[in-house]
């Protein structure tokens, strides 16, 4: 199965709509963490039209904030960040309508 999906009932859960699991609690004694494995993620994605060589557009978790952004960037993959802009884009809400009788029948 992919890993931007899971299996919920009979839906299909995007990766946004997933609860973030949270960090095990350290108790003294207890063996050291050794996997640093962040509780967000990022997808590179293409964008439409040409951008500068020095961009990039990506794809992130909705909690992520700028600062977050940044940090994942400059920690995880040592990648100097100038700046970080965020953009919440609202996908096309579209349903499926039938007409029936001259009356429109949504099927959900």
């Amino acid at each position: 199965m992919s890993s931007s999906l899971t299996l919920r009932g009979a839906q299909l859960l995007p990766l946004y709509r997933r609860r973030i699991p949270k960090y095990p609690i350290y108790w003294k004694g207890d063996p050291q963490i050794r996997v640093f494995l962040p509780q967000f993620w990022m997808r590179l994605i293409k964008p439409d039209y040409d951008i500068p060589s020095n961009q990039v557009h990506f794809e992130v978790h909705i909690q992520m904030s700028d600062l977050d952004i940044k940090n994942y960037l400059e920690k995880i993959y040592k990648v100097p960040v100038l700046s970080v802009q965020t953009e919440i884009i609202r996908a096309l809400c579209t349903s499926p309508i039938t007409v029936v009788n001259n009356y429109l029948m949504d099927i959900w």
